[in-house]
């Protein structure tokens, strides 16, 4: 009995699970549809500049050296799920960091120039509101932060000009003009002042309010004197030219 016992174990400790199909296919390298969809997973999984989807480095000239790479630095068969992340993984780093060679610096000043060219204008209730994306200008490598842009002449101070804000909110009202608040959304790519600034006109009020990254959640908004119903009278929307008009905290509009 105790014999028949052992020689049972010993066969169930024998059988052996039969291994993942695709673990014994060679797939060799991926057909052009296979390779796509790897490219297109890459791309999805890269951190966006500033956190817009548009500049992503989706160009074939970042694209496809990037994917080579990937798939050159991986072992294994690509079908197996273990090792197409691994490409996929890698392929996105590559493709993120390229914005830091010269080739990708061009490419993504580009976007950002497109985007801000090609504002995207909503509106919600009596809301409108633009995004200018990022403020364009010359990218380089920052000091604390991968990439600035500090020269641009869009900046002044390392602060978005008062023309161009004022340019945005008529941008807002010749889209939308039975909206009463008008809200231009722009991000500073820069260790100075950075971050995504809100200047919103408010018709009943006649003020605009300026809520910069540092105090639109704690303190309030920066706020101008009436304008007398014209964005011709606005004066200068820099922080140290509104110093001391810090008004109430008024939630931002969406």
């Amino acid at each position: 009995m105790r014999f028949a016992l052992v020689l049972v174990l010993i066969a169930a400790c024998g059988k052996r699970q039969p291994p993942d199909p695709a673990e014994l296919v060679d797939a060799g390298p991926p057909t052009n549809e296979q390779l796509a969809e790897l490219k297109t997973e890459a791309l999805a999984k890269v951190n966006p500049f500033e956190g817009y989807p548009e500049y992503v480095l989706s160009d074939p000239p970042i694209v496809d050296p990037c994917m080579t790479k990937a798939l050159k630095a991986t072992t294994g068969d690509f079908l197996r799920p273990s090792v197409r992340r691994s490409i996929v993984d890698e392929a996105a780093h590559c493709i993120e960091w390229s914005a830091m060679d010269p080739e990708g610096m061009a490419l993504l000043e580009k976007k950002i120039a497109d985007r801000y060219a090609h504002p995207v204008i909503t509106l919600h209730d009596t809301v409108a509101k633009i995004d200018m994306g990022v403020v364009p200008g010359r990218l380089k490598k920052g000091f604390k932060r991968p990439l600035d842009i500090t020269e641009s002449p869009h900046l002044e101070d390392y602060q978005w000009t008062t023309s161009e804000v004022v340019r945005a909110l008529r941008l807002a009202m010749a889209k939308y003009p039975t909206a009463r608040t008008f809200r231009a959304d722009a991000v500073l790519a820069s260790y100075v002042y950075g971050g995504k600034w809100h200047y919103v006109y408010d018709q009943t009020g006649d003020v605009i309010r300026v809520y910069d990254p540092g105090e639109r959640l704690s303190s309030g908004a920066w706020i101008t004197k009436k304008l007398g119903g014209n964005l011709n009278h606005v004066p200068s929307l820099k922080r140290s030219d509104l110093a001391g008009e810090l008004g109430p905290k008024v939630p931002l509009p969406e």
